[in-house]
């Protein structure tokens, strides 16, 4: 209660930004060796792929399960020949997905019309947080588009 009193002065908006950084500081070392492990993955991919195209390749010609198989185990002797493990690169969206849930729990809980103090204090910026606003989502929706052309630039 002093926390919302004192601090946040009754203000839901610094309060979502606040719980957002948090969030985020929290799940930074698991997007930081997301990031490492990815542009690691990008330059020995580099180094593979002509071996790694002529196996696919091979995997589209192959006419028999067996002759697949065969080219799916070459296409593994390559990956550890490189030292490249595919399945890591899948884990990249685990720090979204950790915070999907926090997210979707917080615009349920301000969605919700029991919240009493969403009404009281609806105000943040220009912003009527009692109310849905055509420009935060266009500007979540520009952020998100810049956040997802920036990381796969890089």
């Amino acid at each position: 209660d002093w926390l919302g009193n004192n601090l946040l002065n009754d203000n839901y908006g610094l309060a979502i930004i606040i719980l957002v950084l948090v969030i985020r500081i929290i799940l930074l070392p698991f997007m930081l060796s997301n990031y490492k492990n990815s542009h690691m993955m990008r330059q020995k991919m580099k180094v593979a792929k002509p071996e790694v195209e002529k196996i696919q390749e091979k995997v589209k010609r192959a006419r028999t399960q067996e002759e697949k198989m065969a080219a799916n185990q070459e296409l593994m002797q390559v990956y550890k020949k490189y030292d490249m493990n595919p399945i890591k690169s899948m884990l990249g969206c685990l720090p979204m997905l950790i915070q999907l849930p926090i997210i979707m729990g917080l615009y349920f809980v301000l969605k919700d019309q029991l919240v009493d103090g969403l009404f009281k204090y609806p105000h943040f910026l220009w912003f009527d947080l009692g109310r849905p606003d055509i420009w935060i989502t266009i500007i979540a929706g520009v952020l998100y588009f810049i956040q997802a052309y920036v990381s796969s630039k890089t």
